[in-house]
């Protein structure tokens, strides 16, 4: 206007032009001035959020995985900044669903149609303008149906029973399965999978469609009890699921076969002495059926008029049976059943048995005497020599009457011939060294099952009537004594150690009595040193043993019995003499004279050695000088004796010390009583050289 302010004409809309440029013309009516006025629009939050979408129905597969976009819902906003910034809010996902800050509903778990097949959500943009601005957006998610159920029985496992006359092509059993999922993924076909045990053609059907389980075959207990049937119903998903259900059809025996004999006569045999009541046979009764306690087997036996009868095929005695008395009974066998209608007689319902009675081993062997007596001298006794023969005998027949003889305890020395009785020497008896009473006892067995006692009782023991054997065993003298290996015979014994004992050195003889009797000597008892006790082999020192003179010796010791002709054994013992310290050292001179030259360097002059008859450590020796010890050395072992400095003719031309042996054995032999028995006299005498010229007695004259 004319004073300068610009007004707007129209609503401004920011959406619509952002900026305006105005050009301004100013006059005073003599001169004219322009301006560029720029005006820029600032936007305000006048517009809500606009979805693009225009569907509002969503269907989903029930196995969509998770993380799979379902729709993409972004709205759009004309504001800008804050005002055009949109943001998401979803409700009704139930979890399941969930939308992004992109706009794009997202699957956050897995589906299942047969829990939920809608989900109702709605879907809030809203700008972050002031005041907030917002749209609503409601979407209807339908969750389509995947074929993940299969169809399911109301039972694993069915049993019907079905009487085997059973009419064909009557409903036996509905079965029904129901399948959680819709449409053609939850429509149940029925169909037989397997039948055990299998026919040529099929004993049962089942609908296709309704799953009635009808028969199609003639049932026949006798041949078949029991059908097992694998089921199976399958929906018509792609692919198709399915499960199976075992039905279990038990067959219903009726009374349409009449009771048989499996043979026609019977040979049946029993032993005699069976205890009243005992069952002699069990017949083998066949029918067919299955009806309990309806078979009755009528027994008509040829010497007797009055029948018995018996519910189970079991023939009894009734009576006692002896074989002596009577060998063979005959009899009449009429069976019927007690069905219903009942099967009346025909020609395989009744047979003809044998009844055999057999021996029974009733009678026990007997010897024909009640003890036998023998006498066997060791001398000659051999291997195989027969001492004497027992006999027994034993009624009964077959191998009842057959005897076998054996001996009641195991011998070693003995043997008896189980067919005849005869009883010979195992060994030649030398292991017998006294005059012995041997006691066998013989048993005599027959082969009868069971076996018996004298008193026709049953024993557990394998042997039964017994008689007893004496035998005498006369001995000789056949043994010799002997040592035992267990004695030691290498000894040790000190010398000078006075009388010792070395012990007893005894033997054992097998024999009894005078043959036992054992004298003990010694081959050479080394001009007396040694003596044995003759009765007890003690054996013993007379006198010190001198190591120095015998250091070992091998003694015999002579072990003899008193029987005739005698017997006798050695035992060498080997003795070795334990030295001690009794023996000083000795050097095969007393003195010793050495000339040594004047001005010579330390060297050995002589070696001196010393002789000791001990042995080891007791012969270990040792040297020392008494005096001069400042000009001389020995070796303490070596006996070397060295100069230690050269020596001087002019200042001392003789030297005399003593050079002494000793050892460390036990008790010292250095005491004074002793030691001139270890030492000698050395006398070393120094050769002038010509070292020194003539010297005046005075230095004038």
């Amino acid at each position: 206007d004319v004073n300068g302010i610009i007004r707007t004409k129209t609503k401004l809309d920011y959406e619509s032009q952002k900026n305006y440029t105005l050009n301004i013309s100013l006059s005073d009516g003599k001169a004219e001035d322009y301006a560029t006025v720029f005006i820029t629009v600032t936007d305000v939050n006048d517009n809500s959020p606009v979805f693009g979408v225009i569907s509002t129905t969503i269907n989903a597969l029930e196995n969509v995985p998770v993380g799979t976009t379902l729709i993409n819902v972004s709205a759009t906003d004309a504001d800008e900044g804050f005002n055009g910034f949109v943001v998401y809010a979803l409700k009704g996902g139930e979890g399941k669903i969930d939308i992004d800050s992109s706009g794009l509903i997202l699957l956050e778990k897995e589906l299942d149609r047969e829990t939920q097949e809608i989900y109702n959500l709605t879907v809030i943009a809203s700008d972050q303008g002031q005041p907030v601005l917002s749209t609503a957006l409601n979407l209807t998610v339908i969750v389509d149906d995947v074929n993940d159920n299969p169809p399911v029985f109301g039972s694993s496992r069915y049993e019907i029973s079905v009487f085997e006359d059973e009419v064909l092509g009557k409903t036996l059993l509905t079965l029904s399965a129901t399948d959680l999922d819709a449409g053609a993924n939850a429509l149940v076909k029925y169909r037989i999978v397997s039948q055990n045990p299998s026919t040529p053609l099929p004993v049962f059907l089942v609908n296709l469609t309704t799953g009635q389980l009808s028969l199609s075959q003639q049932l026949d207990y006798e041949t078949i009890k029991q059908y097992e049937i694998q089921v199976e119903a399958s929906d018509g998903g792609q692919p198709s699921l399915s499960t199976t259900t075992l039905v279990v059809v038990h067959v219903l025996d009726i009374n349409d076969n009449p009771p048989e004999f499996d043979q026609a006569t019977y040979d049946v045999f029993v032993f005699e002495n069976i205890r009243k009541g005992s069952p002699i046979y069990i017949f083998s009764i066949t029918d067919k059926d299955e009806v309990l306690e309806r078979i009755i087997t009528t027994i008509v036996e040829y010497v007797e008029s009055k029948p018995t009868q018996t519910t189970d095929g079991t023939v009894l005695v009734k009576g006692y049976v002896d074989r002596e008395a009577k060998e063979k009974y005959e009899l009449l066998l009429v069976v019927s059943d007690n069905g219903v209608p009942q099967r009346q007689v025909t020609e395989t319902n009744f047979t003809y048995v044998s009844i055999q009675v057999l021996d029974v081993n009733d009678n026990p062997p007997r010897f024909t005497k009640a003890q036998y007596l023998a006498t066997v001298v060791v001398a000659t006794a051999k291997e195989g020599v027969s001492v004497l023969s027992v006999s027994a005998t034993d009624p009964d027949v077959g191998n009842n009457s057959v005897i076998s003889y054996s001996f009641m305890n195991h011998s070693d020395d003995f043997h008896i011939n189980n067919h005849t009785g005869e009883i010979t020497l195992s060994n030649n008896l030398a292991h017998i060294t006294a005059d012995t009473v041997i006691t066998l006892t013989v048993i005599a067995a027959d082969h009868g099952v069971p076996q018996l006692t004298s008193n026709g009782k049953k024993s557990s023991h394998p042997s039964f009537l017994s008689t007893q054997v004496t035998v005498r065993v006369t001995d000789i003298n056949d043994n010799p004594p002997v040592f035992s290996a267990l004695i030691q015979t290498k000894l040790s014994a000190p010398e000078n150690a006075g009388v010792l004992e070395l012990g007893v050195f005894s033997a054992t003889d097998l024999d009894i009595g005078v043959n036992a009797l054992i004298s003990y000597s010694l081959q050479d008892d080394f001009a007396g040193l040694f003596h044995i006790n003759s009765s007890t082999g003690n054996l013993m020192t007379k006198q010190s043993f001198d190591r120095e003179m015998m250091d070992s010796y091998e003694l015999k010791i002579i072990a003899t019995d008193s029987g005739r002709p005698s017997q006798s054994a050695s035992l060498i013992l080997s003795i070795t003499v334990e030295d001690v310290n009794d023996n000083p050292p000795v050097f095969p001179q007393k003195s010793y004279t050495v000339s040594v030259k004047e001005n010579e360097p330390p060297h050995v002059i002589l070696s001196a050695t010393a002789m000791d008859e001990d042995i080891g450590y007791n012969a270990i020796i040792y040297y020392t000088i008494i005096g001069e010890t400042s000009s001389f050395y020995v070796g303490e072992v070596s006996g070397n004796i060295t100069t230690l400095q050269p020596l001087d003719y002019e200042s001392r031309a003789h030297y005399t010390f003593i050079l002494k042996a000793f050892n460390p054995g036990e008790p010292s032999l250095l005491d004074t009583a002793n030691i001139t028995d270890m030492s000698l006299v050395f006398s070393v005498t120094v050769e002038d050289v010509n070292d020194e010229g003539p010297i005046f007695d005075q230095p004038s004259y």
